[in-house]
This record gives structure tokens, sequence and C-alpha cells, in this order.
């Protein structure tokens, strides 16, 4: 089922078949024909549109975190990934946010990713919790110091997420699932 405030095109579609159906209404009888007839379908469609730039849902705001996540990341933009992430931030390896902060400043100590692409995305929402399932492409730096250094890695990540009594959105949790489509083993990094 569609939600009209996530996704303009179930209103707009109603839009054009009522606006296919007043055509066809105004063309049998054309002595009815109306101005306010062919605005309807035009407010439907403004409306439409309106919901969608001005309300944001739970799962849009989610894809919204991730994506400034994501240029943060490229940016290598410590700060503004810090921010991304709630106080009571833990995963397997870091088991707080300052952990977590220090590890990304000593990895962006040097150029490191030149974009992320998002690839596919599986976002499960029950506030104030929520879990999604990203894969992404990460275009690395080329370094000239490495004879054979890849240019891009797939990765697939899931991010647990809690919504603040602000209603924001923070992540509260990560964990990589898969580097290159194998199975990433967390007991390698500790």
């Amino acid at each position: 089922m569609y939600n009209i405030f996530q996704t303009p095109w179930p209103l707009i579609t109603a839009a054009v078949v009522i606006l296919v159906i007043l055509t066809v209404f105004r063309l049998g009888w054309p002595e009815k024909k109306r101005l306010w007839q062919l605005l309807l379908p035009a407010m439907l469609a403004m409306t439409a549109l309106g919901l969608d730039f001005f309300v944001k849902t739970d799962y849009e705001k989610i894809e919204i975190i991730f994506q400034l996540g994501s240029i943060a990341v490229a940016d290598e933009d410590v700060d503004s990934l810090a921010n991304l992430f709630s106080d009571d931030y833990s995963d397997l390896v870091h088991h707080s946010k300052q952990s977590f902060v220090r590890y990304c400043r000593d990895l962006f100590s040097e150029p490191l990713v030149e974009k992320v692409k998002l690839r596919y995305n599986k976002i499960t929402v029950a506030p104030p919790h929520a879990d999604a399932l990203f894969e992404v492409a990460v275009h690395l730096e080329s370094n000239p110091d490495l004879a054979v250094s890849p240019e891009i890695i797939f990765v697939k990540m899931k991010l647990d997420f809690t919504k603040t009594p602000h209603k924001i959105w923070l992540i509260r949790g990560s964990q990589i699932r898969a580097i290159n489509n194998q199975p990433f083993n967390w007991n390698t990094v500790k």
C-alpha cells in the first residue's frame, strides 16, 4: 500500500484519471463545462506535490540521515558525521560514540573516500526504533603508493536508528555485514 506522504504518485495518478474522466464528461455534455472542473485535478496534483515536499515520513528522514552520512564520509567531515550518531552509540568494536569518533578521525587523517553511492536499501520503521540494511559502493581515492589498490569496495551494512524526543532520528548502532559480497568477520577486527 502506498503512503501518500511518502510518494506523490498515487495522488498524481488519481489526478490524471480524474482529468481523463472530466475530459470525456466535458466532451459528452459541452453545456455542463465549468472552469472548476479542470481545477479539481490540478489542485489534487498540487496537493500531492506539496505533501511530498513539506511532510517527511520517518522512512524519508532515515534516508536523509544516510545521505548526510554518505556526504560526510566522502568529505571526510568527522564533526558532521558525529552529529548523526546518538550519545548511546555502540557497535561490536566501538563501545561508545567517542571511541567511534576517534576512530573516524584517525581513519580520515589521509584522503580515503571519494564518494559513496547507494545501491540498495531496506528500511524497517517501528518508532522509536528502526533498522536499515544498506548496500553501498564506496569509491576510494587513488593511492599512488600502492601497486594495486581497489577503486571500488562494495559494503553491506546494517544500521540501527533511534528516534529522540525531539523527533530526530540518530544512528545508535552499526554493523558491517559484507565487503565485496564476502561475509565480514568481526573477530578479525578486534
